[in-house]
């Protein structure tokens, strides 16, 4: 964790990135913006914009939402929170999709700024210092600028739920999920009633038939056969 937090630490206060004025404004342009540590430009020669594809309304350029938004996962954030309210019915389904992804040649953001505050709070608070700042003063910016109300005290659940709130739709709440060794809650309305254990086989995608053709001493992965 020590050598996390003085990673995320250095990109945070040297790297001359900053955090959009705006939620909605780390998204969907076609040109790295201030809070892009990372990210990926999409032209008319890199061809599909995959999250667009999955995630946006065909009027978007999408297939009308293979993801859609549950209201097990909008019951999350508290009132207001701009990041609660950044998505759109998709008039061709009446499915609720997320902003995130509507440009075919937006950025894809890869590393957002934003990430480096939730690591730098999430290592701090595990490691009991305050590098850089407090795991608190660190959240609070974060939803701050969502316009969401500050907390008083946090926690590392706070911190991984601010992961989700945040982050929700960038692919990185399985990986949360493995690290601390939770489950996966996938019944229908959230109760909690099925559950995907961490280390299930089927979080894990089988190695494709022509890898395993082209080397036989190749394993495939556990629960996908020989």
């Amino acid at each position: 964790m020590p050598q996390t937090r003085d990673a995320t630490n250095d990109v945070i206060e040297n790297s001359g990135h900053g955090l959009s004025l705006k939620y909605a404004d780390a998204f969907n342009h076609d040109t790295d913006k201030t809070e892009d540590v990372f990210a990926i430009q999409i032209t008319k020669q890199t061809g599909l914009n995959d999250l667009v594809t999955f995630y946006a309304s065909e009027g978007n350029g999408g297939r009308g939402g293979d993801f859609s938004i549950r209201d097990a996962y909008l019951e999350k954030f508290s009132d207001p929170d701009d990041r609660a309210v950044f998505n759109y019915i998709n008039d061709d389904n009446g499915r609720l999709l997320t902003s995130k992804y509507t440009d075919q040649f937006g950025d894809v953001p890869l590393i957002r700024l934003a990430e480096m505050y939730l690591i730098r709070a999430e290592s701090n608070l595990r490691a009991g210092t305050a590098v850089g700042n407090t795991p608190l003063d660190d959240i609070n910016i974060i939803r701050s600028r969502a316009n969401a109300d500050e907390l008083t005290a946090v926690t590392v659940d706070d911190i991984l739920l601010e992961r989700q709130l945040e982050l929700g739709m960038e692919g990185f709440l399985i990986h949360d999920i493995r690290r601390t060794k939770q489950s996966i809650d996938i019944s229908s309305d959230g109760d909690g009633s099925e559950l995907i254990p961490y280390d299930a086989d089927r979080l894990v995608f089988p190695i494709p038939l022509k890898e395993m053709d082209a080397n036989k001493k190749i394993t495939q992965n556990p629960g996908y056969g020989s």
